[in-house]
Parts: C-alpha cells; sequence; structure tokens
C-alpha cells in the first residue's frame, strides 16, 4: 500500500519489479547516473535496503564533474541524507572542476555549507549505512508457503487435504510443473503424487513446499529423515535443479547426523 511519488522512467520501474521477484539487482551499465538515483529513491522509501545499498554502490564512481551539478539540481532531498553525503563527496572531489561553473551557484544553501566545511577540512563526511532487511524475498515466500494466502492452485497428496500453493511459484521452481501448465504445453500432465510411494506426512509436505519456495532448507536447521527422503523423492518428479538435492545429500551421509537419514533412506 506505499504510494511514492517519483517521476522515474519505465526502465526503472522495471529493474525494481525484477528485484521485487527475484532479488537481482541490475547489472553494471544497465542505467544511466540519474536512472540509479531514482531507482534508490524508490527502493529507500518501500525499505528495500540490498536494492539502495547496490544503487548507491553503483551510482558513486559515475558521478563526475559533469553531471554531479545538473543531478543535484532535478534529484536533491534535503532529507535524504545519503544522498546529500554522496553529492558532498562528488562535489568535494571535483571541487576544482566545479567551482567556476555557473550552475554551481544554484547549489542548495546546505549542500554549500557542508561542502564548504569539508573541502576546509573542519568536518568529515560519515561513512553511508542502510538498515538490515526487516524481510526478504525467501522469507516472503516461505510466508506464502506456510499460510496459504492468494494460492491460485492445489497440489493433490495421499491421505491427506491438499496443499494449497501457487501456481506461478511452482512454474519458477519446478521444471515439470513448467511444463505442465497449458499456457506452456497442450499435450504434458501435472505431476502425479497419488502413488503409495509419495505418502509423506502432511507436516513433510508442508516442509518441502517452504524449502522448495524459498530454494533451500536453510530454516529447517536439522532435517528430519522423512524430510531427507521427501526431497530426494520429489526432485527428479518435479524437475528441480539441483540446489535442494544437494542438502539433504550432505545431511544424510553426515557420521553426525542424529536422525539417521541415511538409514531411513
Amino acid at each position: 500500500g506505499a504510494v511514492v511519488p517519483v517521476d522515474a522512467c519505465v526502465d526503472v520501474f522495471r529493474c525494481l519489479l525484477r528485484f521485487m521477484y527475484t532479488e537481482e539487482p541490475p547489472e553494471r551499465g544497465v542505467l544511466r547516473p540519474e536512472y540509479l538515483i531514482d531507482l534508490y529513491t524508490l527502493a529507500a522509501r518501500l525499505e528495500y535496503w540490498m536494492l539502495a545499498e547496490h544503487c548507491v554502490a553503483q551510482v558513486r564512481p559515475l558521478l563526475t564533474h559533469d553531471n554531479i551539478l545538473p543531478l543535484i539540481a532535478s534529484r536533491y532531498s534535503p532529507t535524504d541524507e545519503v544522498l546529500n553525503i554522496l553529492y558532498v563527496r562528488a562535489l568535494a572531489s571535483e571541487y576544482d572542476r566545479v567551482i567556476d561553473r555557473e550552475d554551481f551557484e544554484n547549489v542548495p544553501g546546505l549542500l554549500h555549507r557542508r561542502l564548504s566545511l569539508v573541502v576546509r577540512g573542519t568536518q568529515s563526511l560519515p561513512a553511508i549505512s542502510f538498515p538490515k532487511p526487516e524481510f526478504t524475498l525467501a522469507s516472503n515466500l516461505a510466508t506464502l508457503a506456510e499460510s496459504g494466502a492468494y494460492a491460485d492452485f492445489e497440489v493433490s497428496i495421499p491421505d491427506h487435504p491438499p496443499l494449497r500453493a501457487h501456481r506461478f511459484i511452482l512454474v519458477s521452481r519446478s521444471a515439470a510443473y513448467n511444463c505442465a501448465f497449458p499456457q506452456r504445453s497442450t499435450r504434458a500432465t501435472l505431476p502425479s503424487f497419488e502413488a503409495e510411494e509419495f505418502a509423506f506426512t502432511q507436516a513433510a509436505w508442508q516442509r518441502f513446499l517452504v524449502s522448495l519456495y524459498r530454494g533451500t532448507t536453510e530454516p529447517l536447521k536439522e532435517l528430519a529423515s522423512e524430510d531427507v527422503a521427501t526431497i530426494r523423492k520429489l526432485h527428479d518428479s518435479l524437475g528441480l535443479d539441483g540446489r535442494l538435492q544437494r542438502e539433504p545429500e550432505a545431511f544424510a551421509s553426515s557420521p553426525t547426523s542424529s536422525r539417521g537419514g541415511s538409514r531411513y533412506l
């Protein structure tokens, strides 16, 4: 429900949406300095701190004597301490080149005063830091898997109520579901788990769904032997990419495993 009044081009919003879906920031060279600042502004106001930090790191070496004054003129905010530190740092490093320009007089008063203190050596600029993210894509997806909120699909499992799932996430995580849904193939069928070999407990199925959504078993801390078997069995059935299987395999082969994953298998 956040409303962020930012006048930005569509490429900036595409990068924001990509990060929201994948947590992948834009590659270097994709966005111009002014667009990186716009993306930082969006990310900071929406509290996507990982993206905000990446934008700052990427734009810092792109601030030069040629663009710093126009950027300040169009994208200055007296309340944004991060941007102000970036601007003052760039102005100080390029001071001899920008001091004689006519548009240097348009530098806002607070910024100009701070620059003067830095140039005279009577004030130093603090390091830029960001809050620790309160949520991540993986944690949000795990919440969806656990709650079933916004579910638009049900996975039938033996002897238990169906699992409430999300078509888009299943398609993005599983090759079998990616090929099975009608928009991908008219001949493929959805994977079936009605056979006795898939008769795992409801809790194991739910833990597997959480791990599938997150792309890792990390939050499970220590896998139960049934979790190991569930992941190994479903890995080939669903056409997963191998990330989930490596963790239970390491657990099952560990001599210190207290739950006997290898004995269960």
